[in-house]
């Protein structure tokens, strides 16, 4: 059998590149207004130590402004795509269902919600981590690399103008920083919103696997998961191990239902189902376990797949 969950996959990957389009669109709304306050500072570099120190003062306080304005907005836009991919794999999951044979509509919202709350409260990662968090821990460690700018601008006797563009550089995302720039200012990002974007794949990719195991784990016609790389040129190590090696006795890269291992951040590896039974020997499954006929174990774990898809 094809992998059931190709359109749910495929539309991850839709998902992925669109959010990196959203986020990458509010850095740059914001790094167009604060070039706008930039530019007012034109012809100001020779001002006097006061003065200078008073317009940074007020150009940061817009900064970090615009930066706040920026990570509430991710935020959001991550919750957005995380509810987006869990409805995604639930659908794809009714279509599968109904393809065997059942006739169910899963529709529940309760479950989604819960998902959603599992994800971006961090309970998944057993409070040591969460979005909202990262996010604002984050726009603090932006601060301080604005902070830092601004300081090696004055110890380095820059004028005012000048130490502003520094600033409008850091804040572009589409700006080009060489090596220049980290002699200049060491340990300040070259891109302004790697951390979001980095945060963001690492959610939906995690929203794309809890969702998927929650929708699987009980059907008794899939045996396991097998663990596929992203197949890109930088596989990492610890990916090319979880495809390669037979953990568990079932062939590389499989593990059973309740061991799939969680992505790494920033992963945008896969898994499918492995589904040992042909079309026909699922359709006859079915009725054998709807005509109370068959094998006894197999009509146990139909049943309970039954009762999971009646509260699902």
């Amino acid at each position: 059998m094809p992998n059931p969950f190709t359109y749910s996959e495929n539309e991850r990957e839709k998902i992925v590149k669109e959010q990196k389009k959203q986020i990458k669109s509010v850095y740059k709304e914001a790094s167009d207004e604060i070039k706008k306050e930039v530019k007012k500072l034109k012809g100001k570099n020779n001002v006097s130590a006061n003065e200078r120190r008073n317009y940074l003062k007020s150009l940061q306080k817009e900064i970090n402004s615009y930066m706040k304005n920026v990570d509430t907005k991710t935020e959001k836009i991550i919750n957005g795509n995380v509810d987006k991919m869990i409805s995604i794999v639930f659908e794809n999951n009714n279509q599968f269902v109904n393809s065997l044979g059942f006739n169910f509509d899963i529709t529940n919202t309760v479950i989604k919600k819960e998902m959603v709350n599992r994800i971006m409260s961090g309970s998944l990662y057993q409070g040591k981590w969460n979005l909202n968090k990262a996010i604002w821990g984050d726009n603090k460690a932006k601060q301080i690399e604005i902070s830092k700018i601004i300081s090696k601008g004055i110890l380095k006797n820059k004028g005012l103008y000048d130490i502003s563009k520094d600033l409008e550089r850091y804040v572009n995302p589409n700006a080009r920083k060489s090596y220049s720039w980290s002699n200049m200012f060491p340990g300040s990002r070259k891109k302004v919103d790697y951390n979001a974007q980095r945060l963001a794949r690492t959610t939906i990719s995690h929203a794309y696997q809890e969702s998927f195991v929650r929708a699987t784990i009980n059907n008794p016609f899939i045996d396991a998961y097998r663990w596929i790389t992203s197949g890109g040129h930088n596989v990492c190590t610890l990916c090319l191990d979880r495809e390669t090696v037979d953990h568990y006795g079932l062939g590389p890269g499989i593990y059973p239902k309740d061991k799939l291992p969680l992505d790494h951040p920033n992963g945008m590896c896969t898994f499918e189902s492995i589904i040992s039974m042909s079309d026909e020997e699922i359709i006859d499954a079915v009725a054998d376990w709807y005509l109370g006929e068959g094998d006894e174990d197999m009509n146990e774990r139909i049943e309970k797949f039954v009762n999971d898809l009646k509260n699902f």
